[in-house]
């Protein structure tokens, strides 16, 4: 997304850690908190048991650590981790499977409609939003790779598409059309409940209609598991018929 609004070469970006550093531990160290806080209230003790899919995941609470396990057809994977864990001691000695099948899923049953979790998970997402909304406004470049972003070439060219009521056809614009008619008209952070997002408003000049491109940046695999992707939706009622003509 970066790269196709600014014309960057990032290989990578993380949403919180990037733009949101201090408020992503914060809401980590929240997280861990309240996981230290249910443990000891339920004899050190948390679990769930997917016998269907041969997978289980437990946490245990220790003398001195943290003990996270998740086992697959009978094969273990464990991660230990001190019971003042940080966001880096975090980062550096779980796995992927140890962080979505066992972490996230506590976090997921235990702590969704928890205040303090989800007031310091509100906290960073607005964070991170506005901090990504920022480079993308201070940087954004209409010859870089936004053109490609929306699938516009240098010449025009036709699109179809299958739905359940049939089929449609569209007349996509060349380039310099497209940079004749067609411009963000904003970029802005958008945090409905605890969502990270980024909402992108494009204008036809001809038409004077819009479209409300809205990016989602969200964990695909679990909390504090891996990097967030902008997943991409139109906003409410949106049409491809704003940069697109119909035939």
């Amino acid at each position: 997304m970066l790269n196709c609004y600014t014309g960057s070469n990032y290989k990578k970006r993380h949403i919180f850690t990037d733009y949101a550093r201090k408020e992503y531990e914060l809401w980590f160290n929240t997280t861990w908190t309240e996981l230290l806080k249910f443990l000891s209230q339920n004899n050190g003790f948390w679990g769930y048991d997917d016998s269907g899919k041969a997978k289980k995941g437990t946490i245990t609470l220790t003398k001195y650590a943290v003990e996270l396990q998740y086992t697959h057809n009978g094969k273990n994977i464990n991660s230990t981790l001190p019971k003042n864990c940080t966001l880096s001691i975090f980062e550096s000695n779980t796995s992927s499977k140890t962080r979505e099948e066992v972490f996230s899923k506590f976090i997921r049953q235990n702590l969704d409609r928890n205040p303090v979790y989800n007031d310091a998970k509100k906290k960073c997402a607005i964070a991170a939003a506005e901090g990504l909304a920022k480079e993308l406004n201070t940087n954004l470049n209409y010859d870089a790779g936004l053109p490609r972003f929306l699938r516009i070439h240098d010449f025009e060219y036709y699109y179809a598409k299958t739905t359940t009521t049939g089929i449609e056809i569209y007349k996509v614009p060349s380039l310099n059309s497209f940079k004749k008619n067609i411009f963000i008209e904003s970029i802005v952070s958008s945090v409905p409940d605890k969502q990270a997002n980024i909402l992108t408003t494009i204008k036809n000049r001809k038409t004077g209609k819009s479209l409300v491109l809205r990016n989602e940046c969200r964990f695909s695999h679990g909390q504090f598991n891996g990097t967030p992707e902008a997943k991409m939706y139109y906003e409410h009622n949106g049409s491809l018929l704003v940069i697109y003509e119909s035939l």
